[in-house]
């Protein structure tokens, strides 16, 4: 009796190693949703020459409000997919659409196509989800399922807690580094217009920019001025209804 006791895991050490892969998985895909959502207003709705996307409060509600919508009604639909071709053909698949994705966050200028790729990040996080959540499930017993299920939405937590943090921090250096974290890339100055790192790695407005000194500061002769009626680059519907009634 006195061997089995003390053989039987106690504590952290009653979970396999596949329930800790599962919450370290977690904390980083937290991080990237709440990461970008806690800075994609400011992304947004910045003007095009600093950086963002010129888009009206209500064009980055849409985006945002229907978009977080579809979020939380995938798992359920992804969920039943798991169920038919595993846990592990799932999860590949929500990291091949996941990661491009938010590389590809960078590169729209217009509503409709960053909408589609924001969307596209959803996706990947819907499909996500379930499997965490699954295996969280068959990696704790009744005897361990609380504590398991506790820990699982404490990672939940740090993850979100981390993400807005770290974003806000290399928002400040660049919004590229906020897209490409993981990539090396030159200096904010590097890829601004004028700059000394001219076209290489570059990606999305800096990159555009990069080609043509002085863009930010030349306004298109057919193109409105954004300063003067509120409408940025790449305006969604509800901004052009919005000028078309006035």
């Amino acid at each position: 009796m006195s061997t089995t006791a003390t053989d039987t895991p106690r504590g952290l050490k009653m979970f396999p190693r596949a329930f800790w892969a599962a919450n370290v998985m977690e904390i980083f895909e937290r991080m990237g949703w709440y990461g970008f959502y806690a800075v994609s207003s400011l992304y947004l709705t910045e003007a095009v020459a600093d950086g963002g996307l010129g888009f009206t409060s209500q064009d980055r509600g849409v985006i945002q409000g229907v978009v977080t919508f579809f979020l939380y009604l995938f798992p359920a639909a992804f969920g039943a997919l798991a169920d038919r071709y595993g846990y592990r053909a799932m999860f590949l698949a929500s990291t091949m659409i996941m990661a491009p994705a938010y590389l590809l966050l960078q590169f729209p200028t217009s509503f409709w196509a960053f909408f589609a790729v924001y969307f596209l990040v959803a996706v990947g996080h819907g499909m996500f989800k379930p499997v965490v959540i699954s295996t969280v499930a068959l990696t704790t017993t009744e005897k361990t399922g609380s504590m398991g299920f506790g820990i699982f939405y404490m990672m939940v937590n740090v993850g979100g807690f981390l993400g807005p943090i770290i974003a806000g921090v290399v928002r400040g250096w660049s919004w590229t580094y906020v897209f490409c974290r993981q990539r090396p890339l030159l200096p904010d100055g590097a890829g601004r217009a004028g700059g000394a790192g001219h076209g290489k790695q570059v990606v999305g407005l800096q990159a555009h920019r990069a080609h043509q000194p002085g863009l930010d500061r030349v306004q298109h002769p057919d193109r409105p001025d954004p300063a003067r009626n509120g409408a940025g680059r790449g305006a969604g519907p509800l901004a052009t209804a919005t000028h078309a009634g006035g």
